[in-house]
């Protein structure tokens, strides 16, 4: 590698230097002009007058004169804001007046909407499209990141930098509670695609459909939203040849201030075991990454393809965590029957090998005591941190404590996933004998397999030795199959453009899998490799479970748009939808939307705008359940019991049947404005809605009898959620040699809680529900989030501290009046609130001569977080001391000797982030068989603003308490309680790619 990048630089300097030499011998010539706009001949100042292929340029006077001296008979590229660029051969010329046309590019940009594309200047609803070019770039390995603060309203955020974690992404807050709380994914046409399918570096672009009106068509899925994924696609008569490449360094940037081992020997009680340890260094490493893209695209005649090859591998910084994947792509369109028949074929295939490692080690290398040593090979009977009979690892014989290094290296949690994409459509034009018709239909499958394995070690404390080594190892396997079919009719009558579309829609889901889970293991050479040697199966204590279910949905859309004189704008769609999944009076739900817009600026002369429309939409869109059969009465495995020698299986209710169960139902006004200013420099996007969710999917208690089961999914309460978005992008400077644009996008959210109760049901009591457990050691049932009838959603909940007693517990505040605190409700409060008030992201890009450089930040601002480290750790109560390490942020007081969660522990987490930064340089190629040679350096998360004092101030859309990632099924993360910060973060980090782009 490093005698590549010498190479290049020896063939950068030779360049250079030839282009001195030639540049000194060359005969220069002066050219002069005026350049004019075309449709009423005055001169255009500020217009870039460039040499091509060098940075030799000006710019034209307040008259539109110009004046360049260049070498030869070059070529002259004028260009403006606004206007056409046009390339002009000097040859022997000596003045060139050029005129200039106005640029309707950006009206007449193609937006892919719901089951089509659309121009700009026509849309009626809520789209933010995003082009590959203005992605977040440097190492990006999930393509949710490359949207991540682009969009106005569109809210992606992972906590610290898991390079096997996912992102939460919310549009426009939270739309549902007990459904699906993340946008649909829509991949090249395919519903419910798959983001692990698609490599970012395939991705052309990504359209967001933020309101009612535009995701209405998707139905029962687009009730928290649609984003559609548009992949790169070949052109014919053009053949490229891309190699991306990178390789990147990842370091901690954060985790949480504790004591240093002679911070805390000077603690009173502190228990010093002799050593000096480090734990974060013992737990992490230096994480590295290598991306690589190869792909190809081409194609002749009516034919056209791409194909793509790409190789990622990740090591994070925790130690044994990381991932190998590799994913192909080809994409073939081929035109036939004189153009009017179109077939079009997508593949993908991924499979990706992952080390997931624990978060527990990260966990408890934050509370580990810093004088105990990493390794003691006496037996615990000889030492309080022998660790003989663990490996050698030290431990201790205390509650909620193991050796962070034993649990990274003695134990192993892998998996591999495997996932393969594939769609056909075919499209005829019928225009030759049906005027306007065009018809298509449209089949694509999708399937994925998932196998996750933990072995526990027979040596680790953790787990494993309690168990005599521990395994588990689970499969699933999802398919998807969609068939649909559309007619299309495209009309205009006189000054007024019809476009119709009718469509029918299949789409069958089938799931199944199966686990197994023992212990009590001979030797750790088996693993969860060879299930069949524990020995917890043969004495009935091993758990084997399976199930397989499957759903449809069946569909009929249609939606018309109206375009009159391109002044007036009107859309109307409807879907009507069937789902297997609810009860059977409720099998089918309409889904209507309705649109309009005019563009004033075609009506009247407003100065200094150029475009000027107003739009206003309504939309309804759905929800369903997660999982199938919820809506009937079911029985499965409730445990086992031991009869004539034996264990057996016992079987129980597990839910209630309900067969007025439907769809959960947002209703969702959109008022916008979009326009651009002064010579489309300035271009914009304003919204602001209101949305209203009925008919909530929840899980509520009901009496046993008459029911067989403690707990009914029903439809109840109702959510509402305002906001104003605004984007504005700003070309700041446009000069031969130097440009600068910079972008702004800021969101507001509101979210209440209307209801909790519906006829005969109520979730909580007198509609107040609390959740968000706090946990152990010793604050089980301390509830952190409280969720009430007529409140915004996500109140952190606990006691007021008032002050510090003498013996070192906590006063806090009598809330009821009653002359005491009752440590209950009553004496509770609201103390924070874990969604943000509002959002923001500021982009830069600048081009300088051959370079270019782009500048991200990112902020949130208005959350609270529970900070659950100083809830259990920053205090001097004996317990604390002599078991752990003490957290010791700006906050510590040591006069606390007594742990107990209360308001002071709830902090401001607003922030600003550096989210991406980068600098590349392109080497002037014309005419070269490599066209494309651009090497950059790119840095993500160089800095964060912020008085939050825990790991990460990053909003926590969910609480992930009852979620064990390393558990026989991980559970599902908690909507209604954001706002927590718990122990199980990974730590953030800091990233540098160094990188290459070459085209042939």
């Amino acid at each position: 590698m490093r005698k590549f990048y010498l190479s290049i630089c020896r063939y950068a300097s030779v360049l250079i230097l030839l282009t001195i030499a030639t540049s000194a011998w060359s005969q220069t010539k002066t050219i002069t002009g005026t350049v004019t706009a075309a449709e009423d001949g005055t001169g255009i100042p500020g217009v870039n007058v460039l040499e091509k292929g060098t940075s030799n340029g000006t710019v034209t006077d307040a008259s539109g004169n110009y004046s360049i001296s260049i070498a030869g008979d070059g070529t002259l590229i004028y260009s403006f804001v606004g206007y056409t660029s046009q390339e002009v051969a000097v040859g022997n010329q000596s003045s060139i007046n050029v005129s200039l046309q106005l640029d309707v590019t950006s009206l007449n940009e193609v937006v892919v909407i719901g089951y089509g594309t659309q121009e700009k200047k026509e849309l009626t609803s809520a789209v933010t499209s995003v082009k590959s070019e203005d992605f977040n770039r440097g190492t990006v390995n999930d393509p949710a990141q490359l949207l991540q603060g682009k969009v106005a309203g569109l809210n992606i955020a992972k906590a610290g930098n898991d390079p096997n974690g996912g992102f939460n992404i919310r549009l426009r807050g939270i739309a549902s509670f007990g459904a699906n709380t993340e946008p649909l994914i829509v991949i090249d046409g395919i519903i419910g695609g798959s983001l692990s399918t698609v490599d970012p570096n395939d991705i052309a672009s990504i359209d967001v459909l933020k309101d009612g009106s535009a995701a209405a068509i998707y139905g029962s899925r687009g009730g928290s939203g649609v984003i559609l994924i548009t992949t790169k696609s070949g052109k014919a008569g053009r053949f490229q040849v891309e190699y991306n490449g990178s390789i990147a360094i990842e370091e901690v940037a954060n985790t949480i201030d504790i004591m240093s081992s002679d911070e805390y020997r000077q603690v009173a009680g502190a228990k010093d075991f002799g050593a000096n340890t480090d734990w974060f260094d013992e737990v992490t490493q230096t994480g590295m990454y290598h991306v690589h893209n190869l792909s190809l695209a081409g194609g002749s005649g009516g034919t056209a393809f791409r194909g793509s090859f790409n190789i990622r591998d990740a090591e994070g910084i925790a130690i044994n965590s990381g991932f190998n994947q590799i994913n192909a792509r080809f994409n073939l369109t081929q035109k036939a029957l004189n153009d009017r028949a179109t077939f079009t074929v997508n593949l993908s295939t991924t499979r990706k090998e992952a080390q997931y490692g624990f978060l527990e080690s990260l966990r408890y290398a934050i509370i580990s005591n810093p004088t105990m040593p990493v390794y003691d090979d006496r037996l615990s009977t000889e030492s309080e941190t022998g660790g003989g009979e663990f490996g050698g690892f030290a431990e201790r014989g205390i509650f909620d404590y193991f050796n962070p290094v034993s649990i990274a290296e003695q134990n192993k949690n892998e998996g591999l996933d495997t996932r393969l994409l594939a769609s056909l459509k075919a499209e005829y034009d019928f225009s030759d004998i049906l005027p306007g018709i065009r018809a298509s239909v449209f089949y694509s499958q999708q399937t994925e397999s998932e196998d996750r394995g933990q072995y526990y070690a027979k040596t680790s404390k953790w787990v494993g030795a309690n168990n005599n080594g521990l395994a588990n190892k689970l499969t699933k396997n999802m398919f998807t199959q969609l068939f649909e079919t559309m007619v299309n009719y495209d009309k205009d009558f006189g000054g007024t453009n019809l476009a119709v579309l009718a469509g029918y829609s299949y789409q069958d889901f089938y799931n199944d899998g199966f686990g197994f889970q023992g212990g009590n293991f001979l030797t750790d050479a088996f693993t969860n490799n060879n299930m069949g040697t524990a020995l917890d199966f043969d004495n009935g204590l091993g758990d084997i479970v399976s199930y397989a279910n499957s759903n449809k949905l069946v569909a009929f859309f249609g939606r018309a748009n109206v375009n009159i004189n391109g002044n007036y704008f009107v859309s109307a769609s409807a879907r009507y939808e069937g789902s297997s999944r609810f009860g059977e009076n409720n099998k089918w739900g309409l889904f209507p939307a309705l649109s309009a817009g005019v563009t004033l600026s075609n009506l009247v002369e407003i100065p200094a705008v150029n475009s000027l429309k107003l739009r206003a939409s309504y939309g309804v869109t759905g929800n369903q359940p997660r999982d199938s059969y919820l809506s009937l009465q079911r029985f499965g495995q409730r445990g086992n019991f031991y009869y004539n020698g034996a264990y057996g299986p016992s079987y129980g209710p597990v839910s209630n049947a309900n067969p007025d169960l439907k769809w959960e139902t947002k209703a969702e006004f959109d008022f916008g404005l979009d326009f651009a200013m002064l010579d489309s420099r300035l271009t914009g996007t304003a919204d602001y809605y209101i949305r209203n969710t009925e008919d909530l999917l929840l899980s509520v208690a009901v009496p046993v009898p008459p029911n067989l089961y403690s707990e009914t999914l029903v439809n109840i309460g109702e959510l509402e959620n305002q906001g104003f978005e605004l984007a504005l992008n700003y070309l700041a400077i446009n000069q031969a040699n130097l440009t600068w644009t910079t972008g702004i996008n800021f969101a507001t959210m509101k979210t209440k809680v209307v209801s909790l109760s519906s006829g005969e049901f109520s979730v909580g009591e007198g509609g107040v529900l609390y959740r968000a457990n706090m946990g152990s050691p010793g604050q089980n049932d301390t509830r952190l989030v409280r969720v009430k009838e007529g409140d915004k959603l996500g109140q952190l909940w606990g006691p007021v501290q008032e002050s510090v007693a003498a013996d070192g517990n906590l006063v806090f505040k009598d809330l009821n009046g009653d002359g005491t605190f009752c440590n209950c409700n009553d004496d509770r409060t609201v103390i924070g609130n874990g969604l943000p008030s509002f959002t923001m992201g500021w982009n830069n890009s600048l081009t300088f001569g051959k370079w270019d450089a782009t500048i991200f930040i990112r902020g949130s601002f208005g959350h609270d977080l529970v900070n659950s480290y100083r809830g259990f750790y920053e205090n001097t109560e004996p317990t604390t001391v002599i078991n752990y390490n003490i957290v010791n942020t700006r906050h510590f007081d040591p006069n606390i000797k007594k742990a107990t969660v209360n308001s002071i522990h709830v902090e401001r987490a607003d922030f600003v982030k550096l989210d991406n930064m980068s600098i590349g340089y392109n080497f002037p190629l014309e005419g070269k068989a490599v066209n494309r040679f651009r090497l950059y350096f790119a840095a993500q998360n160089l800095f964060t603003i912020t008085d939050y004092t825990g790991v990460d101030p990053e909003v926590r859309y969910v609480d992930t308490n009852d979620v064990d990632p390393n558990g026989f099924f991980p559970g599902l993360p908690d909507p209604l309680s954001p706002g927590v910060e718990r122990r199980g973060t990974y730590f953030t980090t800091r990233t540098f790619t160094f990188g290459v782009n070459i085209g042939f």
